[in-house]
């Protein structure tokens, strides 16, 4: 969980740039209490777009994914139109894998995420969203998705209708 505190840091400006110890309760020009800032990667460059136009990119949750076999870990950041992916098995150097977009190209001000077993159950505030269901083992063997190149777009691999706008999602394990 330290590790995607960390990751949410990083979410916050176009730099790119690694390791940056916590001095004086900044990091990076960042407020930080005891955290050391390890990686950098925009929002711009995790695939994000505005919400409705004018506003500016966000990024509204994150969690984390520890793949069984290889204990390799992910960063899965829901921005304001998906949920971007990110291999952050070494933290000084991030690796945007790609982004699974909203339900119909629908932007929100609010997506959430959570994990049980292999699969994330992506939520948002958009009316009619559902639930979208995606499997994490997908992520496995990938390279890096380039930056300023073309994107990898990820597909859902399942989805629930009978909800249409949710907030938060909760798995009782």
């Amino acid at each position: 969980m330290k590790r995607l505190l960390q990751f949410f840091l990083m979410l916050s400006t176009p730099l790119l740039f690694s390791q940056t110890p916590c001095v004086g309760g900044m990091a990076g020009g960042f407020p930080c209490d005891g955290l050391t800032l390890q990686g950098h990667i925009s929002i711009a460059n995790l695939g994000g777009k505005a919400y409705a136009g004018s506003n500016p990119m966000e990024a509204q949750d994150s969690w984390g994914w520890t793949d069984p076999l290889d204990n390799k870990e992910y960063a899965l950041v829901t921005l304001n139109d998906g949920i971007a992916f990110v291999d952050i098995s070494t933290p000084t150097s991030p690796r945007f894998l790609g982004k699974l977009n909203s339900t119909g190209g629908k932007t929100s001000w609010w997506h959430d995420v959570k994990v049980y077993n292999n699969y994330a159950y992506i939520v948002s505030e958009s009316s009619g969203f559902g639930v979208q269901i995606f499997d994490l083992t997908r992520l496995r063997n990938l390279s890096t998705s380039p930056i300023g190149g073309s994107m990898r777009t990820f597909t859902t691999d399942g989805s629930y209708t009978g909800v249409s706008t949710t907030h938060n999602v909760i798995i009782n394990e």
